[in-house]
This record gives C-alpha cells, structure tokens and sequence, in this order.
C-alpha cells in the first residue's frame, strides 16, 4: 500500500511535468549533455539535460561534444509528436517512458565548460569498453555485444536487429535476468575467493547490482533483475524466506515510482510477464539423460515466458512465432559463453579468447538469420477483443492455482458440472454478441491517413470490404512495415480485398510491397500503363509470386464492391496516354459512389491530365463530395476550372510536416478554400476520418484537432 501511495504521487508529478513547457516556446538555457553522441543520418543526437528535464539535441555532424559539457543554446522547444494516426505508434509517449520531455531546435549553440560528476566517469569507463569492443570485433559483433554487454544498442546494426526480431530473439538484446545471473555468478565467485563472510558477500552483492543496473542504463527488465536478485541476497542477510511473487510486485513498485510511465511500457510488462511464466508455469521433466533434460528444460522455459507474452505480442506487435522454441532452443547454449566470454574480453584483455567469441557470434547470427528467414517464423496477426486475452489470463493462472492445489481439482471439476450450462451459455453469448457485431452492417469509412510525404488511404465499407488505396513510403524508412501495415492490424485488418496502386511513384506505392508480401491480398487494381516502371515490375513480380489476382483498370471502367458501392475509373485513357511526366500524369483516377455520397481520387496528376479529364468526361461524373487533392497540393496540379466542375464539400491532402517541395501550395489551398470547400491536410490535422452512413450522412474526426 506504501508503494502504491508513492505511485500515485509520482504520476501526479509526472502530469505536471508535462505542462511545463509549451510547443513553439523560446529556450535559451544552458544545458548539460548526458549521453554519448548517437550518429543519426544528417545529424548527432544528444540527450541533454536542463535542471530536472530532459531533452532530445539534434546539432550538425561537423561539431562533436562529449558527456558533461556545458553548451549554451538559443532555440525552440518542440514536443514530441504524437501517434498522427488513430491507434498509431506515440513517440511522445516513448520519450516519457525514458525520462525525456521534448525536442530542442537550434542552430545556436556554443560550449562554455564542463561538469565531471560519477557518471560523466561511468559514461567515460563505457566509452573505453566500447572503444576496447571496436578494435577486436567488425562493425556487426562490435554493435552487438556493445547492446548485450553494456544496454546501449544504438550501435546495433538494423540488419541485426532485424534478424533477432523476426526469429524471436529480441529478449537477448535487453538486459534482463539472464544477463544478472552470469554477472553475479561471476562477482560471487571472485568474491567466494576474497572472503569466506557470507553476510558481507550478501551485502556486496546488493551494492554491486545497484551499481550494474546503472551502468547498463537502468531498463525496466534490468531494474527488475536487479531488484529480484537483491532481495533474494537481502532476505539471506536478514534470515527470512524469500517470496518470488512479493519480490516481483516490490520491483514493479519500484519501477513505477521511478518513472510513472513506464506503466505504459511494453518492455516492462514483457519482462514482468515473461518472468511470471518461469516462476509459476511449470512442467514435469522426468528425463534421466542430462543433455536431454536440459534440452526439455530449455524448451519448457521458453514456452513459459511465450504463454505469458503471446496477447502482447499479438495485439501490440501483431505477430505471432512458430519458431520461438527452435530459436530459443538453439540459442540457449551459446548465450550463456557469449556473455561471459565478452565480460571476461571487457575488463580484462583480450586473452586470446576473442576468436572464440568470434566463432560463436557467428554461429549466433546465422541461427538468427535463418530461422528469421523461415516462412512461419514471423506470422502478422490482427488485433482481437481484448475479452478474449481475459478469459486466457484466467484460465492460464486457474490452471496455475489448480496445478498447486490439486486438492481442488476434484472439487472444481464438479462444480463445474454443476454450473457446466451457465458457463456455455455466458462463453457463447460473449462470443455471439462480437460475432453479430462484426456482421452487422456498419456506415462507409476512410481512414485518410498521415504516412509523411506521400499518399495512404483505408477504405472500410459497410459489408466489412477492405480497400487500400496506396502506401505511401519514407526515404528513412519503410511505411508498410512501420505505419501502415500496423494500423490496419491494430484495426483487426488482416485481409485487403482491393489493393489500389495510383502510380508508380515511391511516396504512392512503396509503401505496398511489405503489404503484399506479408496481408492477404485478394485484389490489386492498377491502371493501365504506357511503360515499364521499375516499381511497377517489383509489384508486378510480388502479384504473380503470391497469386493475386489483378484487375488493370482504364477510363470507361466500372467496378463493383457491393451493393450501392462501386468505382468509377476516369483515367487514364489506353488510347489517349500522356507522354509528358507520364509517370504522374497517368496515374489512376476514380471515383467511388456511396449512395449520394462520393469521393474523388486523383494520385498526382498534372495540369495536363486535368484539362485531358475536363474535356472527355461528363460534369456530373466529376462531381463529387469529397476530393483527394492531387500530388499533394502541389502548384502544378488543381486548375481552377477542375475544382469548379468537381465542387467538393471537403479536400484532403496528404502531405508531410516541412517538406521540401513546399507542398501544399499556397496558392492552390487558397484557390480550393475559396469555392466554400474545408480543407484537412495530413500535416496539420494527422488522421482524418470520414464516416457515411446509408443516408450519406457525414462526421469527420481528425487525429490533431
């Protein structure tokens, strides 16, 4: 109850903590760096610390600082960005969990000293470690085991990273209890030598892991190792029994007082989670053979921690592994001579033991390559009602409960049968209930969502069809993988019916090829094409190697979705392609009809395009409620006379913050706004979306108000 009161307080602080500065505020202070540089792509990244906050410090790879210094800034504060789209990954919320308020701009900076504290030494004795690191190993075995080693994974090449994600081996990379285990077996005899007093050995161990969970960086799972372990020393010092349930709930106290965010920690809870299976969910391992039984040992703890983990890797990461126990499997015996070896090159030399580190980490990251590469190694899983994640919490910890109290078995079992047909008839409502609700006709939604510079578009309608209308595509990263395939799993979307590629631009259709590659796809529609396009080729290639059929559209073109819902194709026209940027100028434009309700797709079409539209198309075919701005805004694009004939109630542009084209234009914003149409841009309001109902209807929701 004491923790939980100081919890309470602590998330009060952290409220107010939030409101202390404002988006767009002057910050001219001086600040501490905290951190090691992090090379970023166009910048360096700091951490930096102003009295009691924290922030993030992007400053030109030209000029370098170490921990400690003192710098003088003159910028802007900016806070974080949070999930744009609705049920998105929140930045913001990922700083808070790590202690870091916000983003300082600037380009006025100048150091004015130093300040030498015990962690400007500590950061300096882990610099040397690392420095120690990259003159033995490559780049690669140098930035892992800085990660396993040290906490610091900044250095982990992405490639890594991947690897041991796919192949269910990303625990490694945290510190955690099984790093605790091999250092304090390894302090404990080193100290078993020095001293034969086990009170001071107890206490010195307490000390030591205090002092390893900062070194290492304090992570929840670090923090929670530690703290377990020391209780367990603990509770030898004061002659009492040690309870690992009480010690798990003291550390997770602990960490909330530390940080009232880190409640919203998914690494907190997978470490909590996972530890929780090892202790309670047991097996019986009656293997004579000793190879055998520690091969059954490590497969029935890896099963422990994954019955634990598996609704938060489900609903949060939308994956599910059928490898998990082979990867861990294979893991399990080189882990262990991996961590030790490399604390062992860490603090005392090479000792010619580097090649067999060497040797193992290979074998380590081709195990982890191959089974990542493995069909079923990574299955992508949409999101279910949280009611059934409920019901296998109960049943796992009932079994739990009845496993130590096998005396209840007995008496459960016939209380059940008493109650048998209320507990069906209960099961099977809930389970109706979603059932109906997932039938029922719902209204026509698009989700116009914010993937940056480029275009994305869900289309739900009321029969539960899905329609994604491109992908958009970042240069720093994938939006596939990283936006848009997980909004549609946390929407429970596991399946496209009609895949529509406007173009063949990257910002419009890269972001689809990891859709393709990993969702099910039933339909992709693409417009007729003059040429060959690299990008296009690339989906071309994935559509044939996965069986999807394909539906080449072209003016005239009319496809039904379902009842009172079809599209309208426009363009291009096969017999009348444009030349000119025919990349952008062909690109697919429809319209889909709702009832009275419709909205009008224009990729990036250019002048040209628009004038050949205007002449060869009906003006009550071009008309439509809605209008996707084309080529987001852009001052070659939305001629008067088109936003005149298609008379939208609303325009939305897809467009990201501070671009460098300068889109959307000016000009052309001004020239929509001033037929009476609201526009919304990705940029400026995030998400947007638009719900019709059969009486065509509408409500927008906006992600930033």
């Amino acid at each position: 109850m004491i923790c939980l009161s100081f919890f309470f307080v602590s998330y009060n602080t952290c409220k107010s903590y939030d409101n202390s500065f404002v988006d767009g505020q002057e910050f001219k202070n001086n600040v501490k760096i905290v951190s090691s540089k992090e090379e970023t792509k166009y910048k360096n990244k700091y951490i930096v610390k102003f009295q009691k906050y924290k922030f993030i410090l992007y400053l030109n790879k030209d000029v370098e600082f170490k921990y400690g210094d003192i710098l003088e800034l003159n910028g802007i504060f900016k806070k974080a960005s949070s999930n744009e789209n609705f049920g998105g990954f929140d930045y913001s919320n990922y700083l808070r969990q790590n202690k870091i308020y916000g983003i300082i701009e600037t380009e006025e900076f100048s150091k004015i000293g130093e300040e030498k504290d015990i962690f400007y030494f500590l950061e300096n004795i882990k610099q040397k470690l690392k420095n120690n690191l990259k003159n033995t190993f490559n780049e690669k075995e140098s930035g892992f085991l800085t990660g396993l080693l040290l906490g610091d994974k900044s250095e982990v090449l992405d490639e890594t990273t991947k690897d041991f994600k796919n192949s269910s081996l990303s625990h490694i990379l945290a510190i955690s209890g099984m790093h605790v285990i091999y250092v304090t077996f390894g302090v404990k005899f080193l100290l078993d030598k020095l001293t034969q007093n086990q009170k001071l050995k107890n206490i010195i161990m307490i000390f030591f892991l205090m002092f390893f969970a900062i070194f290492t960086g304090g992570s929840p799972s670090c923090i929670r190792a530690c703290i377990m372990s020391s209780m367990l020393f603990l509770s030898k010092v004061v002659y009492r029994k040690n309870d690992f349930l009480t010690s798990l709930l003291i550390s997770l106290d602990i960490l909330l007082i530390i940080n009232c965010y880190n409640i919203e920690s998914v690494g907190m809870w997978l470490s909590f989670l996972s530890t929780f299976g090892l202790g309670y969910i047991k097996f019986k391992n009656n293997n004579s053979k000793k190879l055998l039984k520690n091969l059954v040992s490590s497969a029935e703890a890896s099963i422990s921690c994954n019955l634990m983990i598996i609704p938060i890797t489900w609903n949060v990461y939308h994956t599910f592994s059928l490898t998990f126990i082979i990867s861990n499997l294979f893991t399990s015996f080189l882990i262990g001579p991996i961590i030790i070896l490399g604390y062992l090159h860490l603090f005392l030399g090479d000792l010619y033991i580097s090649f067999i580190e060497k040797f193992l980490l290979n074998i380590l990251f081709k195990i982890a390559e191959l089974i990542g590469n493995l069909s079923f190694s990574k299955i992508y899983v949409s999101k279910v009602p949280i009611i059934f994640w409920i019901i296998y919490y109960i049943a796992i910890i009932s079994g739990i409960y009845l496993n130590n109290h096998k005396e209840y078995i007995l008496i459960f079992i016939k209380k059940f049968k008493k109650r048998s047909k209320e507990i069906f008839s209960i099961l099977i409502f809930i389970f109706l209930v979603i059932f109906i609700s997932n039938l029922a006709p719902d209204c026509l939604k698009i989700h116009f969502l914010d993937v940056g510079q480029g275009d994305s578009c869900l289309i739900t309608t009321p029969a539960k069809k899905t329609i994604l209308i491109d992908g958009g595509n970042n240069e720093d990263y994938d939006s596939g993988e990283n936006i848009v395939a997980p909004y549609l799993l946390n929407n429970g979307i596991s399946k496209i019916d009609y895949l529509v590629v406007s173009h063949g631009d990257s910002d419009h259709i890269g972001g689809l090829f990891f859709i393709l590659e990993n969702l099910k796809v039933e339909n992709v529609i693409l417009g007729v094409q003059d040429k060959s396009y690299d990008n296009i080729e690339k989906l071309l290639n994935i559509i044939n190697s996965k069986k999807v059929n394909l539906i080449l559209a072209k003016r005239g073109d009319k496809i039904n979705i379902e009842d009172n819902l079809y599209l309208d194709v426009l363009w291009p026209d096969e017999n009348n392609l444009i030349q000119e940027n025919s990349i952008n100028n062909n690109s697919l434009v429809f319209k889909l009809n709702y009832n009275n309700f419709s909205i009008l797709f224009t990729g990036d079409i250019e002048k040209i395009a628009e004038e050949k539209i205007l002449q060869e198309t009906d003006e009550n075919l071009l008309k439509s409620t809605v209008l996707k701005v084309a080529h987001h805004g852009s001052k070659s694009s939305s001629i008067e006379e088109i936003i005149k004939e298609v008379n939208p109630k609303i325009a939305l542009i897809g467009v990201g913050k501070n671009n460098k084209f300068g889109h959307p234009s000016t000009d052309v914003v001004n020239r929509i706004e001033s037929f009476g149409t609201k526009v919304f841009r990705t940029d400026l309001n995030g998400e947007i979306l638009i719900s019709v109902n059969k009486l065509s209807e509408i409500k927008i929701k906006q992600k930033v108000p």
